[in-house]
């Protein structure tokens, strides 16, 4: 039976995994977001949704949207042991469930929480959390500052910049809005921009959803953006997709 199928990395040794094998789709959710499935061979994925727009096997994918709202008030005070938190945002962040809420400035400033539930406010511009795990040092409302961050495997679209949040590489092409694997670990076929010898450290391109060389030449020390792997075997063509070995999410 093949490794799609049975998903032979949890056999005998975890949950039994989602019925979507990894050269699968689904217009309908089969698993939580970020669900891990490792094989044998060093090969892992995590179950993702696409944005609107459809994606292509091979070509590297990242969030649209990372982050929803930074640097916003907390709107009341949360106190320590409570599951819940109000947070000013520029709309109502439902799309949030499954994300994070940081608090990045003033009081409680350092932590992070993983929303459970996220609903509109009482206003247009806020949004009630509930959150996976308690508060653990309290907030003050209308002074402590949070960030609020999708699920890093919400909302994938294919990299168009440097700057851009790579996440992983699709290993099927996926219709908008539907669930898919995406592999963040591992050897992996990958759109190439430019002849790049086996070995070399790689980030993401220009090119949409490609790979280039991470320093400017090849044996370059200084690196300007995330390495996300490194060239697997032999040289690679520009244009073709070649295998990389991927190192994202272990």
């Amino acid at each position: 039976m093949s490794g799609d199928m049975y998903l032979e990395g949890l056999k005998g040794v975890g949950p039994i995994p989602p019925a979507q094998g990894i050269y699968q789709e689904s217009s309908v959710q089969m698993a939580p977001l970020g669900t891990r499935v490792a094989f044998s061979d060093g090969r892992v994925f995590r179950y993702a949704k696409a944005s609107g727009v459809a994606l292509a096997a091979g070509k590297v994918v990242g969030p649209r949207f990372p982050a929803l709202d930074t640097n916003k008030n907390v709107e009341t005070t949360a106190a320590i042991g409570s599951y819940a938190i109000t947070v000013s945002t520029a709309a109502a962040r439902t799309t949030a469930t499954e994300g994070f809420v940081v608090i990045n400035d003033q009081t409680g400033e350092g932590l992070m929480y993983k929303i459970k539930a996220a609903v509109a406010g009482t206003t247009t511009t806020s949004t009630n959390f509930t959150l996976y795990d308690p508060i653990a040092t309290a907030t003050v409302g209308g002074t402590t500052e949070a960030t609020v961050l999708n699920n890093p495997y919400l909302d994938l679209v294919v990299t168009a910049n440097i700057t851009d949040e790579p996440v992983g590489v699709p290993p099927i092409a996926v219709t908008a809005s539907y669930y898919f694997w995406v592999q963040t670990w591992g050897i992996c076929p990958a759109l190439m921009d430019d002849a790049i010898i086996g070995g070399t450290l790689l980030t993401i391109s220009t090119t949409d959803g490609a790979v280039t060389r991470a320093g400017a030449s090849a044996g370059s020390t200084t690196f300007a953006n995330a390495i996300i792997g490194r060239k697997y075997s032999g040289p690679g063509v520009s244009t073709e997709y070649n295998p990389i070995y991927l190192m994202l999410a272990p």
